[in-house]
């Protein structure tokens, strides 16, 4: 698996090129009570006792699933867990997010604050409280629940400002390659205007299962993407220059 065309479907990540995920909930004929899978890294200076702290960071549901969950946050620790060493199951983060997180496409921002009362070396991220106690949305008809989420740009800071980042989920291209995409929503087809400087572009359309579903090189000249055959609905546009890449989103209608 890699990013963008990961196992839950396309995404690219927030910022960089990789990011994490994690089961908040299994229910059904594969699940277990109350399973959880949980990401943790040691802290590179432990937590002072009394200070404020400031945590932040971005999740997106993989399109492919079909089942959110709230209760997704932070807990800060002393201690290490591991699969021998289990993280207790009443453990109550720091830092957490009530609302049912839905949406397959932007990366949410999840951010709070807490005044530290030990000296915690850890961070573990992931959902929190039991099956009973979580709240979910089930899609499609489906009699249970699976649901996995991504996770990237985590921040622990003590300055406010330092975890907080603008709401992109994508890389741009820069001010001076800047490209025109119309109409958007299209029906029969799409044009994409190119700046003076840039003579070509790598253009895939991909839908929101990570398939490609069309692919051309538009230049000044042959600048139209057809969309026959191609259904209704939700796709992202992908288009490759030299030096980057732009993802937007295309709807077809």
């Amino acid at each position: 698996m890699n990013v963008p065309h990961t196992s839950g479907g396309f995404q690219n990540a927030f910022d960089g090129n990789a990011f994490c995920g994690f089961y908040t909930h299994i229910s059904g004929p594969t699940g277990a009570p109350n399973y959880r899978e949980y990401i943790g890294t040691k802290l590179t200076t432990d937590l002072i006792i009394g200070q404020k702290y400031f945590v932040s960071f971005k999740l997106n549901m993989p399109n492919s699933l079909e089942c959110a969950t709230n209760n997704i946050g932070a807990l800060f620790s002393t201690i290490p867990y591991s699969e021998t060493n289990p993280l207790p199951f009443y453990s109550t983060p720091q830092i957490i997010t009530y609302q049912i997180i839905t949406d397959t496409l932007n990366w949410a921002n999840i951010s709070g604050s807490f005044i530290s009362d030990s000296a915690y070396k850890y961070i573990i991220l992931g959902g929190f409280y039991s099956d009973s106690n979580t709240d979910t949305i089930v899609y499609n008809g489906q009699t249970f629940c699976i649901a996995y989420y991504f996770i990237d740009m985590v921040c622990v800071s003590t300055d406010s400002l330092s975890c907080t980042f603008p709401d992109i989920i994508n890389k741009v291209f820069l001010s001076k390659e800047d490209v025109k995409i119309y109409p958007n929503p299209a029906n029969k087809s799409v044009f994409i205007d190119l700046p003076i400087n840039i003579n070509k572009i790598d253009v895939c359309i991909v839908n929101l299962l990570g398939y490609r579903i069309r692919e051309k090189i538009i230049t000044n000249v042959d600048n139209e993407i057809s969309f026959v055959n191609i259904p209704k609905g939700s796709y992202i546009i992908s288009m490759k220059s030299s030096q980057t890449i732009l993802n937007k989103v295309l709807i077809i209608n």
